[in-house]
């Protein structure tokens, strides 16, 4: 992945803490608020930058079968 000249700094994903006993919406904004880009992360020190293709899964559709878990 290109260095980001932008230089915002990446959340850890794996430090995210979400209470599960939250509803599933107030877990979404939870998870929004601590990830900062839910497109662009970083998961045990690596860098991750999701996209999607047209015809699959938003990244909504994603995030609400990730959160339901």
């Amino acid at each position: 992945m290109e260095e980001n000249s932008t230089a915002i700094e990446l959340v850890e994903l794996t430090t995210l803490n979400i209470d599960g006993t939250l509803p599933v919406t107030e877990r979404k904004k939870e998870f929004l608020k601590q990830i900062k880009d839910p497109g662009h992360f970083l998961v045990d020190g690596i860098e991750v930058e999701i996209s999607f293709s047209s015809d699959s899964l938003t990244l909504k559709n994603c995030l609400e079968k990730y959160l339901k878990n």
